[in-house]
């Protein structure tokens, strides 16, 4: 039997490039696609920005904990923001759809300045999908001049007209409103469970040191229900969503690693979110967390999880990735066969990245998403 500590909530990604475009006056929206053309000058502007010196920074440490509602509001003293939410959806045909949401801020300097000096930097990207279909688009703006931001009273995250917002100081009940070109997305989203702290206490140390570390926490029992217009065609849906934040100094690769996350919901309600980090010349690191309902929880580490790829398919230009992965957590009697839901989920955004739906069989039954970069 699994024997869980009990959370109380008042106690508390490999980045090859990323590059910005900086648009004078506007947001722009790229839709799918490489991101090619880009003028060079902003490729270097990023790139240098996070390979710069991160003492300038807020330092990391495991003391410092998490505090709701405060740590929803945006932590300008680091470096790197990170919101991601992933809705397993059907409609009234029992069709089924995935919507992955990515909201990132990433700061240039630490220098605290206004209007055009700011120093911040936002990118949100939304992906749907159903069987062989993928509708997606990104956008992107900069900090100072009200293009994107957080609002605390009441909730409001944007980015341009892409907003999650809610009537109080947290985010559910929410609205993640979108509209791309050839989509649109109205979700609605209520808690079901409680919020979970991933680590220790939300701290995650990563490759053994502290400036790679992160804080996060997540609300993986979240109820979904809304609308989505597909190529014009409204679709009314319903099911099941996780969110989560994370923070930190380096949370977005700078050199060749890999950054691996899967996400899995068992039918007796139970999830399971394994992150696995690959370093060249490094062993690779792993931990996770099992969450239940009614708040406790199981942290895992290394010595937990065993995880492997069992095949691989290729991407384009020749990039090898696993398709299909065992995972065992001996533990706890957890042994999983992990394949994709649906094929062509490599997504060539500004972050480049694989996300997708995916089924877990064996001891137990499952779904939920798997998130790769760095391939």
């Amino acid at each position: 039997m699994i024997e869980f500590e009990r959370f109380r909530p008042h106690k508390r990604f490999l980045l090859v490039l990323i590059i910005l475009v900086l648009v004078v006056g506007g947001t722009i929206a790229l839709l799918s696609g490489p991101s090619e053309g880009i003028p060079g000058s902003a490729k270097t502007q990023i790139h240098d920005s996070l390979a710069a010196d991160i003492t300038q920074f807020q330092q990391m440490t495991p003391k410092r904990g998490i505090s709701l509602p405060d740590d929803f509001r945006f932590h300008v003293g680091y470096r790197q923001e990170w919101w991601h939410f992933f809705a397993d959806v059907v409609d009234q045909e029992g069709q089924r759809y995935s919507v992955k949401w990515h909201y990132y801020r990433v700061a240039m300097n630490s220098r605290n300045a206004s209007g055009w000096e700011n120093p911040q930097l936002y990118i949100a990207t939304t992906v749907i999908t159903s069987g062989q279909r993928v509708w997606r688009a990104q956008r992107l703006a900069r900090g100072g001049i009200g293009q994107a931001g957080f609002r605390e009273r009441p909730f409001r995250l944007w980015l341009d007209n892409w907003s999650w917002r809610s009537l109080g100081l947290m985010p559910f009940p929410g609205l993640l409103n979108v509209n791309g070109d050839g989509f649109a997305v109205q979700l609605n989203s209520t808690a079901a469970g409680p919020y979970v702290l991933d680590g220790k206490q939300g701290y995650q140390e990563k490759r053994n040191a502290p400036s790679v570390g992160s804080y996060q926490f997540r609300a993986p029992f979240l109820n979904v229900a809304g609308d989505l217009i597909l190529d014009g065609v409204p679709v009314s849906v319903r099911g099941t969503a996780t969110l989560s934040k994370e923070w930190g100094n380096r949370i977005l690769n700078q050199g060749p690693e890999h950054q691996d996350q899967f996400f899995l919901r068992f039918h007796n309600g139970m999830t399971l979110l394994i992150n696995r980090f690959s370093y060249p010349l490094q062993s690779t690191t792993y931990f996770g967390t099992l969450a239940q309902r009614d708040g406790s929880t199981v942290h895992l580490d290394g010595s937990d999880i065993h995880i492997f790829p069992e095949s691989y398919t290729e991407l384009i230009e020749g990039h090898q990735f696993p398709a299909r992965w065992i995972i065992v957590i001996p533990k706890y009697n957890i042994r999983l066969t992990v394949v994709p839901r649906e094929s062509g989920q490599w997504h060539p955004f500004l972050i480049p990245l694989w996300e997708g739906g995916i089924t877990a069989s064996g001891t137990h039954n499952a779904t939920g998403y798997m998130y790769f970069s760095g391939y």
